[in-house]
């Protein structure tokens, strides 16, 4: 019966990136492979209608997929292919392959916070498969203030993220900040990364001054 050669990502490999293509051989050493009989499945999904599949001489058919959809992190790949030879004997294969591992959640980093000029910040990075952007979350004192940040995520390794308060901070108030978010490959900042920063002290009384008449003074006109 016919025989699968050359996979390519191979059998049993680890860390595939999970952009790769899908490559292998169907061979025969007697009759040659009947190409009508090919039936190809990724993930229990019959994808033989996207595969591209060519003879590669008498004994040999050569068959190709380029996923529509990229594969997943931490995904176990399963590929199963089904065939007969021109005489009618069939292969029933089976193999899988590991994409790509990602379990570290993103890091908030770089933190830094200006009592004076009303701005705080802080980095989100992660170095394998990068911040997921729309699920940042940025609360102060409980409140949700991602929609005023200014986020730059060209490098989705290494995001940052700046908000500025409109009016500044209020006076001797403790600032409590707190940030969640996920990476592309699912892995959340769980619990919250919190943190707090201290205000502007004002510690000092208002003072009277500027008396008119003065203080103290005498024989005031009436």
């Amino acid at each position: 019966p016919p025989y699968l050669e050359n996979e390519a990502p191979a059998p049993g490999a680890a860390g595939v990136p999970f952009d790769t293509d899908l490559a292998f051989d169907i061979s025969d050493d007697g009759s040659g492979v009947d190409q009508s009989t090919i039936v190809v499945e990724v993930n229990g999904v019959d994808v033989t209608a996207d595969c591209t599949i060519a003879a590669k001489g008498d004994a040999h058919v050569g068959v190709s997929y380029d996923p529509t959809v990229d594969f997943g992190y931490n995904q176990t790949v399963t590929v199963h292919v089904v065939a007969s030879d021109d005489s009618g004997n069939p292969m029933d294969a089976t193999y899988q392959f590991d994409t790509v591992t990602d379990t570290q959640a993103p890091q908030v980093t770089q933190k830094d916070f200006s009592a004076t000029e009303g701005w705080v910040s802080f980095h989100l990075t992660d170095d394998i498969s990068g911040v997921d952007t729309p699920t940042i979350a940025f609360t102060i004192g409980g409140t949700d203030v991602t929609a005023d940040c200014t986020i730059d995520d060209t490098d989705p390794l290494d995001v940052s993220v700046l908000y500025t308060a409109t009016d500044g901070w209020a006076y001797n108030v403790q600032l409590d900040f707190a940030v969640t978010c996920s990476d592309v490959a699912g892995n959340d900042i769980d619990p919250a990364e919190e943190w707090s920063e201290q205000s502007q002290t004002d510690a000092t009384d208002p003072q009277i001054d500027q008396f008119n008449p003065a203080d103290g003074a005498t024989d005031i006109s009436v």
